[in-house]
């Protein structure tokens, strides 16, 4: 390999934000500020890693996965739970490991990322392994691998198309250079399967979807086996491989798919994609180029090339700003854009609108490119302004769960939900926001009598979607 990589020491998701909690609780009757809109009957269930000391992984994509939930009911916040995600490497040194033959042996790896509700049953999610079935209790159900159907890893940001109640999926494999569309029915059954091939092993954590497109990112991103010896998560950033968007027709085989160049960067997480009157595909995402992939990989426990970029960061995620890209799938141009330039990370919108045109994408920032603190932010893409919700020093809040008011309206008639981490053993609290008073006073809080490491991603789970009358 002809990349000068260098390994880090200084790794920072075992302490600040990220300092794990190291036990499992259940409290009961929280502390609530505010009035808990009665609406809100469900679960707010949050990923995340929790490092154990003594079996330190080596990098954070590695460390077992604790999702910490809420319990809602009759306007009351009746429990808080937090549960590892136990697969079978939980107790053990998570690592990656593969076989002879170079297919990966999922048991030794963690599942720490994303938590999501589809066919009645809630899954906790993480490339490295297939989905793991959870039970609204936050008890370990295991692997869900529809069946038997599923072919290996299935990514982290599956979507959801509301419209037929369909969840459209990644898989793919960390040796060979392959990728498995996934589509999954309302039902549970996996109904198609798509394989085709890629330039080199990618990272491919999100994936857009449009009315008719799948769209698969393919980025510098890369993994490479061999360098397992040398770090245990073995993706590094590699000038020599493509950056390139895939337009696969939602029907269509392997042969249909379309790529397109676009400037180099990783894209992170998408907020949506839709097609517009004239036919293009407008997708919105978050993304990171290269000294900003550096600077957050090598705080992650990763290798990284450009050596010299190394320099101050959040040391919370990787630094990525909100980006659109506006594909003509006739000329097979790509026009690129910034949305914004400020530092942010886990996009959301009303997932009513998923695949459609949208009005608005709530977002968290972060310190950097000229801000200071640590806020919620909510774009208006009809009229370009951007209203920023800004929180007290040492506490910064989570990812932004959307959750629409029944019988809404207007787009963002509902609730914003976040999970708020405190700085310095501060504890930690669920806000509730009006997400149409954005920056007026909170709906609710629900207070914590104990820090809760900030985390990845989350879901509102309502009594409904797990048959719960």
């Amino acid at each position: 390999m002809s990349l000068s990589l260098t390994s880090t020491t200084k790794v920072h998701y075992n302490r600040g934000l990220l300092e794990p909690i190291g036990e499992e609780l259940t409290l009961t009757e929280l502390q609530v500020v505010g009035a808990i809109p009665p609406e809100l009957t469900g679960r707010y269930f949050r990923n995340g890693i929790d490092p154990v000391p003594e079996m330190d992984p080596g990098h954070a994509f590695l460390c077992p996965g604790m999702i910490h939930g809420i319990r809602l009911r009759d306007g009351r916040a009746e429990w808080y739970r937090n549960r590892y995600v136990r697969t079978p490497a939980f107790g053990h040194k998570a690592k990656l490991a593969f076989d002879a033959d170079g297919n990966q042996l999922h048991e030794y790896a963690a599942n720490n990322t994303d938590v999501k509700v589809h066919a009645g049953r809630i899954l906790s999610l993480s490339e490295q392994t297939p989905p793991y079935e959870m039970s609204p209790d936050l008890d370990t159900v295991g692997p869900w691998t529809f069946g038997g159907k599923l072919r290996g890893n299935f990514i982290a940001h599956p979507k959801l198309d509301p419209h037929t109640g369909d969840l459209h999926s990644f898989g793919y494999d960390m040796v060979r250079p392959l990728i498995d569309y996934y589509v999954i029915d309302a039902a549970g059954e996996l109904t198609t399967d798509v394989r085709f091939e890629i330039e080199a092993p990618t990272f491919l954590h999100d994936m857009a979807l449009t009315e008719n497109y799948v769209l698969v990112f393919q980025t510098p991103a890369t993994y490479d086996v061999r360098l397992l010896d040398r770090n245990p998560y073995p993706i590094v950033w590699n000038d020599e491989h493509p950056c390139r968007i895939g337009l696969l027709p939602r029907h269509g085989s392997a042969a249909d798919i379309i790529w397109l160049p676009i400037s180099p960067c990783w894209i992170v997480h998408t907020a949506n994609a839709y097609e517009d009157a004239a036919g293009h595909i407008v997708v919105e995402a978050t993304r990171v180029d290269a000294a900003d992939w550096d600077r957050g990989w090598a705080g992650l426990g990763g290798l990284v090339a450009h050596q010299h970029t190394i320099g101050p960061s959040t040391e919370l995620v990787l630094e990525a700003c909100l980006y659109r890209w506006t594909i003509d799938p006739v000329t097979y141009t790509v026009r690129e854009e910034f949305v914004d330039d400020r530092v942010v990370e886990f996009p959301a919108i009303n997932q009513h609108h998923n695949t459609a045109r949208f009005r608005y994408t709530y977002i968290v920032g972060y310190a950097g490119h000229g801000r200071t603190a640590t806020s919620l932010v909510k774009y208006d893409h009809s009229t370009g302004a951007a209203q920023t919700r800004d929180f007290p020093p040492g506490q910064v809040p989570g990812e932004p769960e959307f959750v629409p008011a029944p019988g809404a309206g207007n787009e963002d008639d509902g609730w914003i939900l976040s999970l708020v981490t405190g700085l310095d053993g501060q504890p930690s609290e669920l806000a509730i926001l009006d997400a149409a008073d954005f920056t007026g006073p909170a709906a609710a809080r629900i207070m914590l009598p104990h820090r809760v490491p900030y985390g990845f991603h989350g879901s509102w789970i309502p009594d409904s979607a797990l048959g719960i009358s």
